[in-house]
């Protein structure tokens, strides 16, 4: 395996580097954390991670909680925290902030081998994992969730991009004639052929694709999109001695500044609807602004309930007749709420960790707000007195306890603003938590385990999602949001 070591001692850094490189494994060792990182993200092939917990200007703690978050969903990455502090409270917070083991520095020959069999076993099950996480097993493009958090992941960053949707005319028909084993060949061809380097591709539903084109513009990413269609009706397929062919039709349409990935797409796949209703096997490039009718159709886009013959659904979810609905939580980075906090927007977060108190405030200035850091209730309390800030966030390091006593007392003084539980625990404990406050008439924001992105945080603040307090408290799989007023 590839492993990278921090360590400030020179002398650490030298012992440990020879025990692994002695077990065959390929060393690159740095004594500085914010290194290591950008090493880390330069080179996937990177396996495991061990830090110390001192280090100088990035802690280990925090090494490990952006380390975590770089390796996401798509990335296996085992981190090893070690320190000469084996206090319990150490262990705990080392495991809260993204790291899969601890072990006492320096680290014995016999135990290090033994704990890097154990990352080896899980990091070849993890790979796998995210192989049938990520993918379509039948076409090789992106699945649903992998698509939007890819793509949510652009916009975050400020790129320029530019989407395409494409659907294959008359697939049902396909399907009805020579059956669905010839159906899924013909998917997994055209899915092949629509792979092509620096483009993220998604297969959305049954016979609906997505392509995004990093740094393309509208007019590049319609001759993309032509090129694609006459590719795909070029191919031509055989069953049972009868050779057919399939035509598919586009929509495309450019991301504009500060575009949410949900409206590019739903301005795209407006633009395939018009595509079908111009006669199909045809490329329409998107207007600026979708009509009514036409972003009607998408709000489907996600539902992958929807075939290219339903009429276009009439209800949206602040009509009437969807009146007190819920909704899921969002899934992805894709689903976010684009723009950021106002420069105003005050958080005090309350950790009786100092060091974990002090990454969360970095997170959360990350995102956009303007944090304080308490490890005291008392005084918490005390300046929340003097100044309401717009978002609480506490830590269940503090305690199932002390945190409902926080709760009950931040109902008693009025506060108004929101609430967020953070935690490395069970999610189970944090949305219990969360539902007391909700029941108590806070505005309880879905809670985060930790580590998380500054994006989570600002995605649940601006969109204006809390718990909700229906009794009974559903069960952890059935728990759904809605929409505070």
């Amino acid at each position: 395996m590839r492993i990278v070591v921090v360590d400030p001692s020179r002398t650490i850094l030298k012992a440990v580097s020879r025990l692994l490189e002695d077990d065959g494994h390929a060393v690159s060792a740095f004594s500085e954390g914010r290194e290591a990182l950008d090493y880390i993200k330069s080179a996937p092939d990177v396996s495991v991670l061990m830090t110390s917990a001192e280090l100088a200007t990035m802690s280990g703690l925090e090494l490990c909680w952006e380390a975590r978050l770089l390796s996401g969903r798509d990335r296996a990455l085992y981190i090893i925290l070690m320190s000469s502090n084996a206090e319990q409270s150490a262990v705990v917070n080392a495991l809260d902030s993204g790291a899969d083991e601890f072990i006492r520095k320096p680290p014995v020959r016999e135990e290090l081998y033994a704990r890097l069999r154990t990352a080896e076993r899980l990091l070849r099950q993890q790979r796998e994992l995210i192989v049938l996480a990520n993918l379509d097993s039948l076409t090789g493009a992106f699945n649903r969730r992998a698509f939007f958090e890819k793509t949510g992941d652009f916009a975050e960053a400020g790129r320029r991009f530019a989407a395409v949707m494409f659907d294959i005319d008359h697939f049902k028909d396909v399907n009805d004639t020579y059956g669905h084993n010839v159906g899924d060949q013909v998917l997994r061809v055209i899915g092949g052929e629509a792979r092509r380097d620096k483009t993220i591709l998604g297969r959305l539903g049954g016979e609906e694709f997505a392509i995004v084109l990093e740094g393309s513009s509208l007019e590049a990413a319609t001759r993309y999109a032509e090129e694609l269609r006459d590719k795909l009706a070029a191919l031509s397929f055989e069953s049972e001695g009868q050779t057919f062919s399939v035509t598919a039709s586009f929509g495309v349409a450019e991301r504009a500044a500060q575009e949410s990935i949900d409206l590019l797409l739903k301005r795209a796949d407006a633009a395939l609807y018009q595509a079908k209703r111009g006669g199909r096997n045809r490329v329409i490039a998107a207007t600026a602004q979708a009509s009514e009718q036409e972003a009607l159709w998408s709000n489907l886009l996600r539902g992958g309930k929807r075939g290219r013959g339903d009429p276009p659904s009439t209800s949206t979810p602040g009509s009437p007749q969807n009146a007190g609905t819920t909704v899921e939580v969002p899934s992805s980075a894709a689903e976010s709420v684009t723009g950021q906090p106002s420069a105003a927007t005050r958080a005090f977060v309350l950790d009786d960790e100092l060091r974990i108190a002090a990454m969360v405030g970095k997170v959360l200035e990350a995102g956009g707000f303007a944090a304080r850091t308490f490890t005291a209730i008392p005084q918490f309390f005390a300046e929340m007195k003097n100044d309401k800030p717009e978002l609480v966030v506490l830590d269940l390091s503090l305690g199932e306890p002390a945190v409902v006593e926080i709760v009950y007392k931040l109902e008693a003084d009025g506060y108004r603003g929101k609430v967020l539980l953070i935690s490395g625990r069970d999610e189970t404990m944090l949305y219990e938590i969360a539902q007391i406050g909700a029941n108590h008439g806070l505005a309880m924001l879905p809670p985060l385990k930790k580590p998380f992105r500054p994006a989570d945080v600002r995605q649940r603040f601006l969109a204006g999602q809390t718990v909700w307090t229906a009794e009974p408290t559903p069960p952890l799989a059935d728990r759904v949001y809605q929409t505070a007023s």
